[in-house]
């Protein structure tokens, strides 16, 4: 006994297993077939180049967090070049933002150690334009006090452009303020340092079975806006070995690879005028954006067996600003207390973090079959509801067949019409004699007669076949098939009523476009009725008189033949 009988009679005693399986309709409509066809094709193509371009082997991680350190190094003494124009004319970049808000630089001042960068965390900044401002409070509101204000001497290092403003406060507090707006000589010669790092995010479901692999070492790229790459000191790539000490270079540099300069028009690089902006970078500042993504091997195109980060480079133009109150004591502006505000506008680096990483994994492939799997079943969808609902009259036979109503009383009627044809058809083959296994194996005979001289059943077929049709008919085992065996073997099932052929037959009936274009019914009664005579030529033709298969008038059929002279396949077996 092989394991497939060992397992099916094993099975046997557990009724309740079985698999339903959706019952299906062909329709033998070349034309539905075409339709269908072309949306099954479309489908197709449409799963192959999804497969494709979206990988749906491999799983992905997208990379959302990380970490950069960034710090300020003093330039080289090298570098430094002479004035330039923000310094030679510098009212050559006033700007009127409002009635009540100009800014009006008058001169350059060279920013060293501290001065020339703020930092606070993983925040940095680069003044590039800075309006300070001294302030002290006077309860003696004179003339003599006023005076006093605009004739005192400046602190140190304010040029002698500071303006000078007096303003009472009320009856007894006055306010005494000396302002010098100027540009940072050269901010462009200050050292942005970077180390970074990515953050893996928990691969969750899709992690494979097998485990994450081996990401490899970082390379770092540093590209321009347009993708293409950036030098900087000579270099535009870095290892992992060499960007974990810093990858330096001056704030020149970093802006040329994001194609910025201070002296830039900010309408260059919105695309768009607004009364909102300064003539010049320089003036108003803006944020210098590092767009860090990291890919794994197979996502990055590079000859390179690990991660890759790209760093793009771009300007975000706004108003970049930033603040310092501070109170001093300067006991030259006969104040005992001053405060001193030092409002900056500069610019300042900031980070964002994306990326991909991908690996085979089993998750994404089961997705990709499930979403393929329903799909495919969307062009069936699409037809069932065509053939059912959009070709008029034919949709009506067809309904019927792919959706049949169930009604007790009316299915009592056709099971008691089926039952009678069923016991007629029993009366007569059991005229000879009862329908026992001799008698049904002579039936089978004759019915495969013709498969067994073409060869295509045997002798060991017919009898397991043989077999099969008692086991199905012989419910009781008795050898014999009784009258109630054989009315409850036989079914016939016909869905197509009397009044749907007439119906469909009418010549008068109103046949709609999309029945005449995807119902080709008509066409194929058309075509393959064109060989037969009407019936009056055939009732012409029987009018004459009988002849035998010899030529022999009124000969009848002799016993053992059929009407045309052949022997049954009973005679003949």
């Amino acid at each position: 006994m092989t394991c497939g009988e060992t397992l099916a009679y094993w099975l046997d005693p557990w009724p309740w297993l079985w698999v339903e399986i959706p019952r299906r309709v062909s329709l033998q409509s070349k034309r539905l077939a075409s339709v269908y066809l072309i949306l099954v094709v479309a489908i197709l193509s449409y799963l192959i180049a999804d497969f494709v371009t979206t990988e749906a082997w491999h799983a992905k991680m997208i990379i959302t967090n990380g970490a950069v350190t960034a710090w300020r190094e003093a330039p080289a003494s090298t570098v430094t070049t002479g004035v330039g124009q923000h310094c030679g004319q510098p009212e050559l970049y006033d700007n009127q933002f409002s009635s009540g808000w100009t800014y009006r630089p008058r001169s350059c001042r060279l920013l060293t150690g501290s001065s020339a960068f703020r930092k606070q965390g993983n925040w940095l900044h680069f003044p590039t334009y800075l309006e300070e401002t001294y302030t002290w409070i006077h309860s003696n509101c004179t003339n003599a006090t006023k005076q006093m204000c605009f004739d005192m001497a400046p602190p140190e290092d304010v040029s002698e452009h500071v303006e000078r403003t007096w303003e009472v406060l009320h009856e007894t507090s006055c306010k005494c303020s000396l302002k010098d707006s100027f540009f940072a000589q050269t901010p462009e010669d200050e050292v942005l340092v970077i180390i970074h790092e990515y953050f893996l995010p928990h691969a969750g479901q899709y992690l494979p079975f097998f485990g994450l692999p081996e990401w490899g070492p970082v390379l770092t790229i540093l590209r321009r806006p347009d993708g293409s790459r950036c030098e900087i000191g000579g270099k535009s790539s870095w290892t992992e070995e060499e960007a974990a000490v810093g990858i330096g270079a001056s704030l020149r540099d970093w802006m040329r690879c994001a194609a910025a300069d201070l002296d830039l028009d900010p309408v260059t690089m919105t695309g768009r005028a607004s009364s909102n902006l300064a003539s010049h970078l320089r003036t108003m500042g803006f944020s210098l954006q590092f767009d860090l993504e990291y890919m794994s091997v197979g996502a990055h195109s590079e000859d390179h067996e690990g991660v890759v980060c790209y760093v793009g480079l771009s300007v975000y133009v706004q108003w970049n600003s930033n603040v310092e109150v501070q109170r001093l004591s300067l006991p030259s502006l006969n104040s005992n207390v001053v405060e001193h505000q030092m409002y900056m506008y500069g610019v300042t680096p900031s980070f964002s973090f994306k990326g991909s990483f991908r690996y085979i994994s089993h998750t994404p492939i089961m997705a990709w079959i499930v979403q393929a799997a329903v799909l495919f079943a969307l062009p069936a969808t699409i037809m069932r509801y065509i053939v059912e609902f959009a070709i008029g009259q034919p949709s009506t036979i067809y309904r019927r067949e792919t959706c049949r109503p169930f009604d007790l009383y009316e299915h009592l009627r056709k099971t008691q019409a089926r039952m009678l044809i069923s016991h007629a058809a029993y009366k007569q083959i059991s005229q000879e004699g009862p329908l026992d296994m001799e008698r049904l194996y002579g039936f089978l005979e004759d019915l495969y007669q013709k498969q067994m001289k073409a060869g295509a059943i045997e002798a060991d077929d017919l009898n397991l076949l043989w077999r099969a049709t008692l086991t199905g008919f012989d419910s009781d085992m008795s050898g014999k098939v009784s009258l109630q065996e054989f009315v409850a073997a036989a079914e016939l099932i016909d869905d197509l009523h009397i009044g749907d052929i007439v119906h469909f037959m009418d010549k008068d009936r109103k046949v709609s476009f999309m029945e005449r274009f995807l119902d080709s019914t008509r066409h194929q009664m058309k075509v393959k009725n064109s060989t037969i005579m009407p019936i009056t030529s055939v009732v012409a033709k029987d009018d004459g008189p009988d002849e035998g298969p010899a030529g022999e008038p009124g000969r009848e059929a002799g016993p053992g033949e059929s009407d045309s002279g052949e022997k049954s396949p009973r005679e003949l077996s």
